[in-house]
């Protein structure tokens, strides 16, 4: 009977997972970008690796830059007198190419967010070192992890650390310009020449205009360029925690720098030497990094004193939630603020849906000269008709002024002048007077 139609789907399901684990995968689930839960495979771990790794957490924030119009969509002439309607139709009238148009930097959505992602994925140099922090973050409350560094430590922790970001930063910065580049390569324009306005399912609709060229002796040329937007993206650095991890997800134990200390003695051996060589080297790898100048900041991270009841000290280092670094752009002089310690500082150039129009006279005349001739006859019969209007509103002005003043003398001379025939009130040869 009915009821068991998504039987099939969820046995395929089951074969599929099963056959991951026969291959030595085991399914686990985090959540992506856009805050969905997302399953995936790992491999199962053959041995335990135990090591300590720095978890940073980082920003990528967009701000506006330049703008401009960009590339022509369309141009048209009109001829003397000649009017035509056209229709504009953009990429957000259509549900599949704003789909694929969306972009992180000015249209978040699902799926701008799952293209990135797959964006950053593609970028790792190293896939087997990626899918370690799959390994991580193996439970649902973990977010997907954008980066996986290893450090040499024979090769000094304090540039192995700095290496990995630069790595990152080179990683984010490459996979924003390819994902910005695709969505923008998606956002077109048309501008067409139309007698009504169009509608496709009930969805897309293009927006009409009626242009007209009213010059008589010149066509009349329209050029439609489309707007481009400048996005300025910065990838900077905002926290940082101490985490412990052998390739077991029950081994994880995460803590914030303050924590650094009870996470060595919860996982290290009882050698207080080694625990304070270790402690100084992860100190000193965050003391020493490098910004997207190849400038150091020393000031990430902060020793705190706080004073107990016995009169001791207790001192900790945690990060400097203080940290601003402040960013100019050199070409616009946009000026921003952002917390932490930035690492790469990158420029996106994207269409939008804006038009700018710029019309443009034709410079040679479409007429003979008795055509010519007769415009200018036309004109000045024009400028004629003006001046006869001017001087019919002035008689009127100086009437009313006659009237408001009650000056006899001066209605006298009025009527004289300005009377049928010249002829005064009362004059036989003049109109008789009115009442």
């Amino acid at each position: 009977g009915g009821g068991g139609g998504g039987k099939p789907k969820e046995d395929e399901q089951a074969i599929s997972i099963a056959g991951q684990i026969q291959v030595g995968y085991e399914p686990v689930v985090f959540t992506d970008l856009w805050g969905s839960e997302v399953p995936a495979y790992v491999p199962v771990p053959e041995a335990a690796e135990p090591r300590l790794m720095l978890v940073e957490e980082y920003r990528l924030s967009t701000y506006l830059g330049s703008f401009g119009a960009g590339r022509v969509v369309q141009t048209m002439t009109l001829l003397p007198g000649e009017k035509t309607t056209i229709s504009v139709k953009t990429f957000t009238q259509s549900t599949s190419t704003q789909a694929q148009a969306s972009s992180i930097l000015d249209s978040f959505s699902q799926e701008s967010a799952t293209a990135f992602e797959s964006a950053v994925q593609s970028e790792q140099s190293d896939q087997s070192t990626y899918a370690k922090s799959f390994e991580y973050n193996a439970e649902v409350s973990a977010s997907a992890s954008w980066g996986f560094g290893s450090v040499d430590v024979s090769g000094g922790v304090a540039g192995s650390t700095n290496s990995s970001r630069e790595e990152f930063a080179k990683n984010i910065s490459s996979a924003t310009e390819k994902h910005s580049a695709s969505a923008s390569s998606k956002r077109e324009v048309q501008v067409n020449t139309s007698s009504e306005v169009t509608t496709t399912a009930g969805e897309e609709t293009s927006i009409t205009r009626e242009i007209a060229n009213i010059n008589l002796s010149a066509p009349l040329n329209f050029v439609f360029r489309q707007m481009n937007q400048e996005f300025i993206t910065v990838l900077h650095l905002v926290d940082v925690r101490v985490a412990f991890f052998n390739n077991y997800a029950e081994s994880k134990r995460e803590r914030t720098l303050p924590e650094l200390q009870a996470l060595l003695d919860e996982v290290m051996v009882p050698d207080a030497e080694k625990k304070r060589e270790v402690k100084a080297e992860i100190l000193h790898a965050l003391k020493n990094m490098v910004d997207w100048r190849g400038e150091p900041v020393t000031d990430f991270v902060r020793q705190r004193s706080y004073p107990e009841r016995d009169g001791s000290v207790t001192r900790v280092w945690q990060v400097n939630r203080d940290k601003y670094t402040d960013y100019v752009d050199p070409v616009s002089g946009a000026a921003f603020r952002v917390p932490g310690v930035i690492m790469s500082v990158q420029k996106n150039v994207m269409r939008t849906e804006g038009i700018v129009v710029e019309a443009l006279q034709g410079l040679a005349p479409a007429l003979d000269r008795y055509n010519v001739a007769l415009q200018d006859e036309a004109l000045q019969e024009r400028r004629a008709a003006n001046a006869a209007a001017d001087l019919a509103n002035r008689r009127e002005e100086l009437a009313q002024q006659i009237v408001s003043s009650g000056d006899g003398t001066m209605a006298d001379a009025y009527v004289k002048v300005f009377a049928p025939g010249g002829a005064a009130p009362g004059d036989p040869a003049g109109p008789a007077p009115a009442g």
